[in-house]
């Protein structure tokens, strides 16, 4: 048996709560690196609103700007417009909606071996695929009038990945599979 390193960690980023693993593993003449962020606890990530993330982004594009780490009052030049942001949400009806980063996968995976002096290493095998959710939730403490078309929840989802376990987890569906 070969040498195995593994790092693992507990983090929350953008409200989700995720396992992140690096390791890497060492067989004979060939190692494997491995890299892989992934859900958990996901019951308890944490909604923001638009006014929230909006803060947030351009803090950030001030920090940049200002080439500081501590955000100060002011406007940026960049500065991300809230009131533009609900314009553009009221027209599906969700301006008042609370955004949650439900979901991230991401999986790195890098095969060599080496090969001799002359080509030290060769590069076997690679793969990198991801799927990121985003469920964005209405926020209507009151009945409202009736509707033709009332928008609940919109999920939006991004993948690159055919792995089906982690499309089964994120409710990832196409309407081939409905065949």
């Amino acid at each position: 048996m070969g040498v195995n390193v593994q790092a693992s960690v507990e983090v929350q980023v953008l409200g989700a709560n995720l396992t992140g693993m690096v390791s890497k593993t060492t067989e004979g003449e060939q190692t494997t690196t491995e890299f892989l962020i992934m859900p958990s606890a996901i019951n308890e990530n944490k909604p923001f609103t638009v006014k929230s993330v909006v803060k947030e982004i351009n803090n950030m594009i001030n920090m940049i700007e200002n080439n500081t780490s501590e955000p100060k009052d002011g406007n940026s030049s960049a500065a991300v417009n809230e009131d533009s942001i609900r314009a553009a949400m009221k027209v599906v009806g969700i301006e008042d909606a609370s955004l949650t980063f439900m979901q991230t996968f991401i999986h790195y995976k890098k095969v060599v071996e080496k090969a001799g002096q002359a080509d030290p290493e060769e590069e076997i095998s690679k793969l990198t695929e991801y799927a990121i959710g985003i469920h964005i939730k209405g926020e209507q403490a009151e009945p409202q009038e009736f509707k033709f078309l009332d928008i609940k929840e919109v999920y939006i989802n991004v993948w690159n990945t055919s792995n089906q376990k982690i499309l089964e987890r994120m409710k990832i569906w196409t309407p081939k599979q409905l065949e």
